[in-house]
Formats: C-alpha cells, structure tokens, sequence
C-alpha cells in the first residue's frame, strides 16, 4: 500500500546517515518482509540509542533498534536466520560492536602501501611494500604458512626473488633444463615449462607446453585433455 511504502522509504533515510552494514540489514529486512504473506509480521526497525556500551543492535517485541559503532567497527550479531529474523515473535540475538577483520594482503614487494597488513611480507616502509630478502624465512609468515604452492609463498620474498625448497627468499636462479616449479626460479628470459626451466617462446607446434609463454610467436597452448597434457596450437 501507499502507507507501507512510504514506511519504507522512511526506514531507508533514517539509516543512510549510519552504518552501511546496518543499512544493508535493515534493507534485507524490508525486501524480505515485500515477499512475506499475512502469516508473519515483520518487525518495526528505528535508529536510537542503546543503554548497553558496545551494543549495536537490540529487539524488544515487534521492534529493532539500532545504532552506530565507532569508526573502525562494525555490528555483529550473531545466530542471524533472515528467516526467523522477519517474524516479530521469534527472540532475537543482541549486536556487538566488534572490530573490522583484517583485509587479507594483496600487494607485492615494490607495490604501495598504507599499512603493513596490505603486504604479503608484512612490511610496509614509505608507503611501499618491501618483500624480504636473501635467505629469509618465505614461509613463516601467516599469508605464506597457509599454502604449499612455491608461486604463492614467493610473494613474501623481494623483487626478483623466489620461496626456495629450502623455506628462505632466494636470488640463485635455474639454467635453462634445470629442474623448476615456478618461473621465478629460472634465469633471465626463461620460464618453467612441464617442470623445467626453457626459454621463453621456443616450443614449436605440437610439443607439450604448460604456460602460453613457452609457445612460440603466433601459437597459443591448448588444452588437449583432463590430464594437462597441452600441445602448442597457432
């Protein structure tokens, strides 16, 4: 009805001001409620303040009342069933303001940065992502710790550096037909190719090829069948 939506649009400009995850909730709340039938009844949502310290978010019959966290907070509320959540006899949890989980880290060694927590290696210096060098640990670091891929423990180590076999950042590179299991291991212009180091765009049509830069000009590396086993194509 008018008086519905117009209820609706009302919610909506109290929450803009605040919390974009509350608004996100109070929004899930107000779509869901669109779709419900007569045999539940959704709850009223109103901004205000809270008598506990820490709390964000609390419901009294037919009623949620909800307010801001501190920057660098958000409202957690914990047993959340969208549901169970619409229907204004069900008992609701309470919301806590907890802090914001750490971002997982995304930048490389020469990359910028504003905190050490965006690096792989955990360094950040002068706004730059500084990797570590020479015979540094690459694995005991929590981003390197949770996987055994080479490529990815890498990561940690500086600029033209790779994560040994031996678990340290290193500069000492495969010649080319040496054994390899990322390209960083091999010498300049070479990659690793089926486990060993060649130079880059040399395999000719029809020889096996596990990166496209290992075909030459013009070719590409097409995927024969389940078990890897790719040839070089034009």
């Amino acid at each position: 009805t008018r008086r519905e939506t117009k209820g609706k649009r009302r919610i909506i400009k109290m929450v803009l001001g605040s919390n974009t995850l509350r608004w996100i909730f109070v929004l899930a709340i107000i779509l869901e409620c669109s779709s419900l039938g007569t045999a539940q009844s959704c709850a009223q949502v109103h901004c205000g303040t809270l008598a506990a310290s820490g709390q964000c978010a609390s419901f009294s019959p037919n009623k949620w009342t909800l307010e801001s966290c501190p920057i660098g907070q958000i409202c957690s509320v914990t047993g959340i069933n969208i549901a169970t959540n619409l229907d204004s006899s069900v008992t609701k949890p309470d919301g806590s303001c907890v802090s914001k989980p750490a971002a997982a880290p995304s930048r490389l060694a020469g990359q910028t940065c504003a905190a050490a927590g965006e690096c792989f290696s955990g360094v950040c210096k002068s706004g730059v992502c500084r990797g570590l060098g020479i015979s540094q640990s690459c694995i005991r670091l929590a981003a390197a710790e949770a996987t055994t891929d080479v490529a990815q423990k890498s990561k940690v180590c500086d600029i033209g550096m790779y994560c040994s076999v031996n678990g340290l950042c290193s500069s000492s590179f495969t010649a080319l037909g040496g054994a390899c299991t990322i390209s960083a291991q091999c010498e300049e212009y070479g990659i690793c190719n089926n486990g060993f180091c060649i130079t880059t765009a040399s395999i000719a049509k029809g020889n096996r090829c596990s990166s496209y830069l290992a075909c030459r000009d013009g070719m590409y590396c097409k995927d024969v069948d389940e078990d890897t086993t790719d040839t070089v194509e034009k």
